[in-house]
C-alpha cells in the first residue's frame, strides 16, 4: 500500500534535543554507587533527580537510548577522544 508520507508523526515527542543528550550522557557516565550498571528505571530516576525533566517513563528512557548502544558509542568516542569511560563526566551534572 502507498499511502500519503505524514508531515507530524502521530504523536509529538516527549523530550527536547537537549534533554536526549543530557540523558545519553547520564547513561554513558558511571553508575550510582551500590550499582553495577545502569537499568532504564535507574536512569529514569534519575532524570527526574536531577531536575531534567518533571516525570518519565522507564520506557520512554529506552526509547530514547535504543538508537545509541552504548558500547559501540564508546568504542567510537574513545577512538576519537581518546577518554575512556571514567573520564566521562556529564558537566552538568552536580553531585
Amino acid at each position: 500500500m502507498e499511502g500519503k508520507k505524514r508531515d507530524m508523526p502521530p504523536r509529538a515527542k516527549l523530550l527536547d534535543g537537549e534533554q536526549e543528550a543530557k540523558i545519553i550522557a547520564l547513561r554513558l557516565g558511571e553508575p550510582p554507587a551500590g550499582y553495577s550498571n545502569w537499568s532504564l528505571r535507574l536512569v529514569a530516576e534519575k532524570t527526574v533527580e536531577l531536575g531534567i525533566v518533571e516525570s518519565i517513563s522507564h520506557t520512554t528512557v529506552g526509547t530514547t537510548l535504543m538508537p545509541f548502544p552504548v558500547i559501540e558509542f564508546r568504542d567510537f568516542f574513545k577512538k576519537k577522544t581518546g577518554i575512556t569511560r571514567s573520564g566521562l563526566a556529564p558537566s552538568f551534572i552536580v553531585l
